[in-house]
């Protein structure tokens, strides 16, 4: 009887460390799987510190986080773990994780048998664009695939004190550099646009003189800049050196586009003659949103640590 208690003990030993080596999801890719989105099969473990690759992949859970995309507001690091397989004689393959704002991302790999955890991207929007391997506006990393072989993937992804989300994708790199050429040549149609309806405002402002045209200008000039900005676009091509401006630009540009919105719509309506009523909800609002930027400019530490109600609040007065 005792020996078969200690068997027994042994087996659900065994079977628990099976469970954890199975714990990660192994990905079959082909060629089928280029640009497929691969976020509801990876499992995820959020730490209030930085941990060493091996022990953040032993605490990955045992399930996926399935259609859970979107974690709202953290304070943690976020581990993602999965495993690729390929079927594939195509060996080169990309890791997008379409989410520029993330502070810091590193990838870690592991060949099948392998003790050893590799380093292969240390970036993020914090640091300089050169950190990237692939300079796109969100985060592409490289991965070497041989077809049939195994590798263990490992991000770590941080974005304290602020809302997380990481839609994934897995490209091939035959496929990856038409796609993002396309996309980058629908933002010149769009940005275009913007300067053409800022050139054609401009010249109607010389011909009639009328001051709603420069509240136009301010207007879609904050919302372009905004957009430009957001996208991850500003940090590649205006502020490449620094990991820190987009943070800050993000913010002010949001107050900017906000203030700007509600001072055209009470010129173009003529709201403090037509709507009195409203224009004083809009005064308080200017006067929120201008206290709210007060805050951060001069009690930047204290916003921070308190980031996560602050912008809550923002967010219900906007919406």
């Amino acid at each position: 009887m005792k020996n078969l208690i200690i068997s027994t003990w042994f087996l659900v030993l065994g079977l628990m460390n099976t469970s954890l080596v199975l714990a990660q999801s192994t990905i079959y890719i082909d060629n089928n799987s280029s640009g497929e989105r691969i976020e509801s099969r990876l499992t995820v473990f959020p730490t209030p510190s930085i941990l060493q690759p091996q022990e953040a992949w032993e605490q990955l859970p045992f399930q996926s986080i399935g259609s859970e995309k979107h974690f709202g507001f953290t304070q943690d690091f976020h581990w993602v773990g999965f495993s690729l397989q390929s079927g594939s004689a195509d060996n080169d393959w990309i890791i997008e994780v379409v989410n520029p704002h993330i502070n810091n991302v590193q990838m870690y790999v592991r060949k099948q048998g392998s003790p050893t955890w590799q380093l292969t991207d240390n970036t993020g929007r914090r640091q300089p664009f050169s950190s990237r391997r692939i300079a796109h506006y969100n985060f592409l990393m490289p991965i070497d695939l041989q077809q049939n072989e195994q590798l263990d993937v490992l991000l770590m992804l941080d974005k304290q004190r602020s809302s997380i989300s990481y839609p994934i994708k897995i490209w091939r790199f035959s496929d990856l550099v038409p796609e993002k050429q396309r996309d980058y040549g629908l933002y010149g149609v769009y940005f275009g646009m913007f300067l053409l309806i800022i050139v054609i405002t401009i010249l109607a402002y010389l011909v009639t003189f009328r001051r709603i045209y420069l509240w136009y200008i301010f207007y879609v000039t904050s919302v372009g800049l905004f957009i430009f900005n957001d996208i991850g676009l500003a940090h590649q091509y205006v502020y490449p050196w620094s990991g820190e401006i987009g943070t800050f630009a993000r913010l002010v540009l949001t107050y900017i586009t906000l203030l700007a919105f509600i001072l055209f719509t009470r010129k173009y309506f003529e709201i403090p003659q037509n709507f009195p009523k409203i224009d004083r909800i809009f005064k308080n609002l200017a006067t929120f949103f201008l206290l709210h930027a007060s805050i951060y400019v001069f009690f930047t530490g204290w916003f921070q640590v308190n980031a996560t109600i602050l912008l809550i609040v923002l967010y219900i007065i906007i919406v």
